[in-house]
C-alpha cells in the first residue's frame, strides 16, 4: 500500500512528493508510519473549548488554572477536564506544574520568571503578557 502525504492548499489536497525536499520525506515519512500505525487524535469541540479557555485566562489571571478551576468555568467534569488536558499535554500543546495546574499554553506560559528570552506581547486593548 502506497501513502502519499498531502497538503491543503485552500480547497484542493495536493499530493507532496517523497524525494521533493527533506522536509518533505520527513513528512512522508512521518505520515506513513502514523497510517500504518493507525495512530487517530480526533481533536473534538471540548478539547478545543479547554484549550481555548485556558489561553485566554492565563493572560487575564497571570498564575497557573487548575483543572477544578476550567472545569467550573466550562461547566464540565474535573475527570473529563484531566483528560482532556493530559491528551494536550502528550502532544507539547501545554504545560503542567507539579499540583497538576496549567501553567503553559503555547505561547502563553506564566510560570518562569522575567527574563529577556520572553516576548512582550502587548494586544489591541492594552493587555500584556509574557510568551515563551
Amino acid at each position: 500500500m502506497s501513502h502519499k502525504p498531502l497538503l491543503g492548499v485552500r480547497k484542493q489536497m495536493i499530493s507532496i512528493p517523497r524525494y521533493l525536499h527533506p522536509i518533505s520525506r520527513l513528512a512522508w515519512r512521518t505520515t506513513a508510519k502514523t497510517v500504518e500505525m493507525g495512530v487517530r487524535f480526533f481533536i473534538s469541540k471540548e478539547h478545543h473549548l479547554v484549550r481555548n479557555y485556558a489561553a485566554r485566562e492565563l493572560t487575564r489571571v497571570g498564575s497557573p488554572l487548575t483543572p477544578e478551576f476550567i472545569a467550573n468555568a466550562l461547566n464540565m467534569s474535573v475527570e473529563r477536564v484531566n483528560v482532556i488536558l493530559d491528551e494536550w499535554v502528550r502532544r507539547r500543546v501545554l504545560l503542567k506544574n507539579e499540583q497538576g495546574a496549567v501553567t503553559c499554553v503555547y505561547p502563553v506560559r506564566v510560570d518562569i520568571p522575567q527574563c529577556s528570552s520572553l516576548h512582550h506581547v502587548i494586544f489591541s486593548n492594552d493587555e500584556q503578557i509574557r510568551t515563551a
